[in-house]
């Protein structure tokens, strides 16, 4: 959450977010979600590698003119139960 806020507003975009190595693709997954399961950047740990049967989503949503949402949930495999963790946030156009 704290990476895509540190790109600003502007490039808080499926495009962007790709590019820049914080989503596996551009392309969603479901309406508004996209994939960071796989995602390349050495700069950012990925679900799959640090959680065992780990994936990660970013959904971004357009909440006001200037104010976009964007949550993050990542799910795991514990010992056989499933576990996620989900964490929101929002970005301001300033």
């Amino acid at each position: 959450l704290e990476a895509i806020r540190g790109l600003g507003y502007a490039n808080a975009t499926p495009q962007q977010l790709a590019v820049n190595g914080l989503l596996d693709s551009a392309n969603p997954v479901s309406t508004n979600t996209f994939s960071f399961t796989n995602v390349d950047n050495t700069e950012f740990d990925n679900p799959s590698t640090v959680l065992r049967g780990g994936t990660g989503t970013v959904t971004i949503e357009q909440v006001d003119l200037d104010l976009k949402r964007i949550v993050i949930q990542v799910s795991w495999n514990d010992r056989g139960q499933p576990k996620s963790v989900r964490l929101g946030g929002l970005l301001a156009n300033l």
